[in-house]
């Protein structure tokens, strides 16, 4: 509940190996720091793809599910006193 916004994905297996996730990690990023969003987390247990995204390892959740963040350069925080 601490680390907001969340990503979540998921490709359906017949659309992967085609671009189809980093292009919707891609677009969320863009519109995440269109509306003043400077990073987002994630759950994952294959660490390595969201790093050659640009994602960073945040915690080990468990054995299995890594936490990272991903963040969102040249995003300016939105002001929270609207």
């Amino acid at each position: 509940p601490h680390l907001t916004p969340w990503l979540a994905l998921f490709v359906a297996p017949q659309c992967r190996r085609r671009g189809v996730g980093r292009r919707l990690i891609e677009a969320l990023a863009r519109e995440a720091k269109r509306l003043g969003v400077s990073e987002i987390y994630l759950g994952t247990d294959h660490p390595a793809y969201y790093a050659r995204c640009g994602a960073e390892f945040f915690e080990q959740a468990s054995d299995t599910l890594c936490i990272m963040r991903l963040p969102l350069a040249g995003a300016t925080e939105r002001s929270k006193s609207t």
